[in-house]
């Protein structure tokens, strides 16, 4: 009869009290490749293979040391704004705040400025933070804020 490992368990401390919660920022780039909203990292493997093969890596041939994070008292937020049709999005984190039931991020989207010309180049604007463990929903505020001039 086989031997089957018995399910791994991964316990998550819920460390934040409610109020604002303090955040650093990991990476930030305008070409990732997340879907929009906020994607919780609870676990080491998962981080490893977010970082190396999924988002943050295919946007080139090289790929910069993973992030050291300590998953006892840290959970990573990977917070994006989705598709976009050209350079010039960026996203910033700019409160985040822990209340009973969940987690409010709030961020501002910078578009490109008016009468910006771009090429059409596909980008998923991201920012990774971490902040203190937690395994409450969280919930995506943006902000569109246009940028005021072009950045050429």
């Amino acid at each position: 009869m086989p031997v089957v490992p018995p399910p791994t368990v991964h316990t998550v401390k819920q460390l934040l009290l409610p109020g604002t919660v303090p955040f650093q920022t990991l990476f930030w780039n305008e070409f990732g490749h997340a879907n929009a909203g906020v994607t919780t990292i609870n676990r080491a493997e998962v981080w490893s293979a977010f970082w190396h093969n999924e988002t943050l890596c295919n946007i080139s041939n090289t790929c910069s040391n993973l992030p050291q994070v300590d998953f006892d008292s840290r959970t990573v937020l990977v917070v994006a704004a989705g598709l976009q049709g050209s350079p010039g999005y960026h996203i910033n984190v700019t409160r985040v705040i822990a209340g009973p039931a969940d987690v409010l991020v709030q961020a501002t989207l910078t578009t490109p400025g008016p009468n910006c010309l771009w090429v059409a180049v596909i980008t998923f604007p991201i920012q990774v933070i971490e902040i203190l463990q937690t395994n409450l929903p969280m919930i995506l505020e943006i902000t569109e804020v246009p940028a005021p001039a072009c950045s050429y």
